[in-house]
Protein backbone atom coordinates (compact mmCIF):
# COMPACT_ATOMS: atom_id res chain seq x y z
CA UNK A 1 0.00 0.00 0.00
CA UNK A 2 1.19 3.52 -0.81
CA UNK A 3 1.45 5.63 2.09
CA UNK A 4 0.14 9.10 1.47
CA UNK A 5 0.72 12.52 3.78
CA UNK A 6 -2.48 15.08 4.43
CA UNK A 7 -1.90 18.21 5.32
CA UNK A 8 -4.14 21.21 6.57
CA UNK A 9 -4.12 24.51 8.09
CA UNK A 10 -6.32 25.61 10.99
CA UNK A 11 -5.54 28.52 13.19
CA UNK A 12 -8.35 27.38 15.73
CA UNK A 13 -9.89 24.44 17.34
CA UNK A 14 -12.72 24.88 15.63
CA UNK A 15 -10.67 25.25 12.11
CA UNK A 16 -8.77 21.81 13.22
CA UNK A 17 -12.41 20.74 13.59
CA UNK A 18 -14.07 21.62 10.46
CA UNK A 19 -11.22 20.71 8.81
CA UNK A 20 -11.62 16.95 10.31
CA UNK A 21 -15.05 16.82 9.82
CA UNK A 22 -14.39 17.49 5.88
CA UNK A 23 -12.23 14.25 6.00
CA UNK A 24 -14.76 12.39 7.41
CA UNK A 25 -17.70 13.42 4.88
CA UNK A 26 -15.82 12.74 1.92
CA UNK A 27 -13.87 9.27 3.58
CA UNK A 28 -18.01 8.24 4.46
CA UNK A 29 -19.14 9.73 0.78
CA UNK A 30 -16.47 7.96 -0.84
CA UNK A 31 -17.74 4.37 1.02
CA UNK A 32 -20.60 3.05 -1.34
CA UNK A 33 -18.69 3.25 -4.15
CA UNK A 34 -15.81 1.29 -2.47
CA UNK A 35 -17.92 -1.43 -1.66
CA UNK A 36 -19.41 -1.59 -4.94
CA UNK A 37 -15.74 -2.10 -6.98
CA UNK A 38 -14.86 -4.42 -4.43
CA UNK A 39 -17.89 -6.52 -4.54
CA UNK A 40 -16.91 -6.37 -8.90
CA UNK A 41 -13.49 -7.60 -7.91
CA UNK A 42 -15.00 -10.85 -6.11
CA UNK A 43 -17.62 -11.00 -8.91
CA UNK A 44 -14.71 -11.07 -11.99
CA UNK A 45 -12.51 -13.95 -9.97
CA UNK A 46 -16.26 -15.83 -9.13
CA UNK A 47 -16.79 -15.82 -13.30
CA UNK A 48 -13.21 -16.95 -13.74
CA UNK A 49 -13.64 -19.75 -11.24
CA UNK A 50 -17.26 -20.68 -12.64
CA UNK A 51 -15.52 -21.03 -15.88
CA UNK A 52 -13.33 -24.71 -14.92
CA UNK A 53 -12.22 -26.52 -12.66
CA UNK A 54 -12.36 -26.33 -9.42
CA UNK A 55 -15.15 -24.65 -10.54
CA UNK A 56 -17.93 -25.93 -12.40
CA UNK A 57 -16.90 -27.19 -15.99
CA UNK A 58 -18.77 -24.75 -18.53
CA UNK A 59 -21.23 -26.17 -20.35
CA UNK A 60 -23.19 -23.22 -21.03
CA UNK A 61 -22.07 -20.11 -19.42
CA UNK A 62 -25.32 -19.54 -17.71
CA UNK A 63 -23.98 -19.97 -14.12
CA UNK A 64 -20.93 -17.59 -15.13
CA UNK A 65 -22.94 -15.38 -16.53
CA UNK A 66 -25.71 -15.37 -14.00
CA UNK A 67 -22.83 -14.09 -10.93
CA UNK A 68 -24.24 -10.48 -10.29
CA UNK A 69 -23.24 -7.34 -7.94
CA UNK A 70 -26.10 -6.02 -6.93
CA UNK A 71 -27.94 -3.93 -3.44
CA UNK A 72 -29.54 -6.52 -1.43
CA UNK A 73 -28.89 -8.95 1.17
CA UNK A 74 -28.71 -12.34 2.32
CA UNK A 75 -31.71 -13.62 0.10
CA UNK A 76 -29.82 -12.48 -2.75
CA UNK A 77 -28.68 -9.44 -5.34
CA UNK A 78 -31.19 -7.34 -6.73
CA UNK A 79 -31.03 -4.28 -9.33
CA UNK A 80 -28.75 -1.54 -8.00
CA UNK A 81 -24.77 -1.07 -6.88
CA UNK A 82 -25.17 -0.83 -2.75
CA UNK A 83 -27.96 -0.39 -0.35
CA UNK A 84 -27.54 1.28 3.08
CA UNK A 85 -28.14 -0.72 6.03
CA UNK A 86 -27.34 1.73 8.59
CA UNK A 87 -25.27 4.65 9.82
CA UNK A 88 -22.17 4.87 7.90
CA UNK A 89 -23.05 1.06 6.56
CA UNK A 90 -23.37 -0.53 3.14
CA UNK A 91 -23.91 -3.42 1.28
CA UNK A 92 -23.52 -5.24 -2.47
CA UNK A 93 -24.32 -8.70 -2.62
CA UNK A 94 -22.20 -10.65 -5.08
CA UNK A 95 -23.94 -14.13 -6.23
CA UNK A 96 -25.36 -16.05 -9.07
CA UNK A 97 -29.19 -15.85 -10.29
CA UNK A 98 -29.59 -19.04 -11.51
CA UNK A 99 -31.14 -21.78 -9.47
CA UNK A 100 -28.35 -24.84 -9.91
CA UNK A 101 -25.48 -21.91 -8.49
CA UNK A 102 -26.16 -22.93 -4.82
CA UNK A 103 -25.62 -26.96 -5.33
CA UNK A 104 -22.83 -26.32 -7.30
CA UNK A 105 -20.84 -24.26 -4.66
CA UNK A 106 -21.69 -26.29 -1.71
CA UNK A 107 -22.72 -29.81 -3.73
CA UNK A 108 -25.57 -32.24 -2.34
CA UNK A 109 -28.21 -34.54 -3.51
CA UNK A 110 -30.63 -33.95 -6.13
CA UNK A 111 -34.38 -35.16 -6.25
CA UNK A 112 -36.55 -34.75 -8.91
CA UNK A 113 -39.24 -32.09 -7.69
CA UNK A 114 -42.36 -33.52 -9.65
CA UNK A 115 -44.58 -36.53 -9.01
CA UNK A 116 -45.66 -39.32 -11.74
CA UNK A 117 -49.24 -39.61 -12.49
CA UNK A 118 -49.36 -42.98 -9.59
CA UNK A 119 -47.93 -40.12 -6.83
CA UNK A 120 -44.11 -41.78 -6.86
CA UNK A 121 -41.73 -39.43 -7.41
CA UNK A 122 -40.23 -38.78 -11.00
CA UNK A 123 -37.43 -39.42 -12.71
CA UNK A 124 -34.14 -36.77 -13.40
CA UNK A 125 -33.10 -36.59 -16.58
CA UNK A 126 -29.73 -35.16 -18.65
CA UNK A 127 -27.81 -35.11 -21.48
CA UNK A 128 -29.68 -35.65 -25.13
CA UNK A 129 -32.30 -32.84 -25.87
CA UNK A 130 -35.22 -31.45 -23.06
CA UNK A 131 -37.38 -33.50 -25.27
CA UNK A 132 -35.27 -36.82 -25.96
CA UNK A 133 -32.99 -36.89 -22.79
CA UNK A 134 -30.55 -40.23 -22.65
CA UNK A 135 -29.94 -40.52 -19.27
CA UNK A 136 -32.37 -41.03 -16.63
CA UNK A 137 -32.30 -41.35 -12.42
CA UNK A 138 -34.04 -41.28 -9.29
CA UNK A 139 -31.21 -39.46 -6.90
CA UNK A 140 -27.97 -37.20 -8.00
CA UNK A 141 -25.10 -36.64 -5.58
CA UNK A 142 -23.43 -33.20 -6.98
CA UNK A 143 -19.92 -32.83 -5.35
CA UNK A 144 -18.80 -29.44 -4.06
CA UNK A 145 -17.68 -27.35 -6.71
CA UNK A 146 -16.83 -23.90 -5.06
CA UNK A 147 -16.50 -20.38 -7.17
CA UNK A 148 -17.61 -18.12 -4.66
CA UNK A 149 -16.32 -18.55 -1.64
CA UNK A 150 -12.45 -19.09 -3.02
CA UNK A 151 -13.04 -15.94 -5.06
CA UNK A 152 -13.60 -13.77 -1.93
CA UNK A 153 -10.39 -15.38 -0.17
CA UNK A 154 -8.45 -14.66 -3.34
CA UNK A 155 -9.64 -11.26 -3.61
CA UNK A 156 -9.47 -10.58 -0.07
CA UNK A 157 -5.92 -8.24 -0.97
CA UNK A 158 -7.48 -6.50 -3.87
CA UNK A 159 -10.22 -5.41 -2.02
CA UNK A 160 -8.17 -3.99 0.95
CA UNK A 161 -6.47 -2.13 -1.36
CA UNK A 162 -9.09 -0.92 -3.58
CA UNK A 163 -10.63 0.55 -0.36
CA UNK A 164 -7.52 2.10 1.31
CA UNK A 165 -6.99 3.79 -2.90
CA UNK A 166 -10.62 4.95 -2.41
CA UNK A 167 -9.97 6.49 0.65
CA UNK A 168 -6.76 8.00 0.13
CA UNK A 169 -8.29 9.89 -2.86
CA UNK A 170 -11.52 11.14 -1.04
CA UNK A 171 -9.45 12.30 1.98
CA UNK A 172 -6.59 13.63 -0.45
CA UNK A 173 -9.49 15.45 -2.51
CA UNK A 174 -11.03 16.73 1.23
CA UNK A 175 -8.21 17.75 2.55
Amino acid sequence: MAEFTCSFKASSVAGLNAALDRIVAAAVEATPSAVFQAAAIVQGKARDNASHRPGPNVISGDLRRSIIVGAGDSAGPMAGTTARIGVYRWSSVVGPTVIYGRIQELGGDVYPKHLTKSGKPGWLGWGGTPGHRTHFARHVYIPARPYLSPALAASLPQVQQRFYDVWAAAIKAAA
